[in-house]
């Protein structure tokens, strides 16, 4: 169809797209989108991805420059490993809670993105998956699902101040919050959650840091 000329897509699969429109809606009926179909759109400003997308591939919008928003619509179950890595003026992302996974280095270094809703659903924060983002100031998790934050999940979000995290979370990993330099208080309620050695390592400012477990787990 005329309309979708700029998508390739096979067997329901986005697997590049060849436009320069700065506003970009992803076909709906697209049922995945392909490891790096998106990366580097170097026009793209903002995106909507439809509920019928259930995957999403590694790298899929890496390193697109000017990126500014992402709408994740209601039926996508995970974000891929670095789906949105690098997209430095990423500053507006919805999740739906459809979203079971925000994979490893799901939005490694999106310097501009200062806040951040992980919706009732969601069971992992995978490694890496917020490294470097260095404006997140705020954290939002909502309802009890979350069990596990991975391996510097938040390592080096140096303007993060405070989280509340759900009594569900059962394991913090290691240097998971390493370097946020600005946070003054971590609530977590479950006494029987792992937490991994230096998870808040150089949070010198954290009146409050949860008492870590001797041993590491991966």
């Amino acid at each position: 169809m005329e309309e979708y000329k700029d998508f390739v897509i096979e067997d329901g699969v986005l697997v590049e797209y060849n436009g320069d429109d700065e506003n970009v809606v992803i076909p709906e009926g697209i049922t995945a989108i392909a490891d790096w179909a998106l990366a580097d759109c170097d026009l793209m400003k903002t995106v909507v991805i439809p509920g019928s997308v259930k995957t999403m591939g590694k790298h899929a919008f890496a390193g697109c420059d000017v990126l500014e928003s992402v709408t994740i619509s209601d039926g996508v179950t995970n974000i891929g490993n670095r789906a949105f890595g690098n997209c430095p003026m990423l500053k507006t992302v919805i999740i739906p809670g459809s979203v079971k996974t925000i994979d490893a280095g799901a939005f490694w270094s999106c310097t501009s993105l200062e806040s951040i809703t992980i919706p009732d659903g969601v069971t992992v924060i995978d490694d890496y998956a917020f490294y470097l983002c260095s404006s997140l100031k705020d954290i939002e998790i909502l309802g009890n699902t979350l069990t596990r934050i991975g391996d510097n999940a938040f390592e080096n979000c140096t303007k993060l101040e405070a989280v509340k995290l759900p009594d569900s979370v059962n394991h913090i990993g290691y240097e998971a919050f390493d370097y946020c330099k600005a946070l003054l208080a971590v609530e977590l309620n479950n006494p029987k959650a792992r937490i991994c050695p230096n998870a808040f390592r150089g949070c010198n400012n954290l009146y409050y840091k949860p008492k870590t477990s001797r041993r590491r787990e991966r």
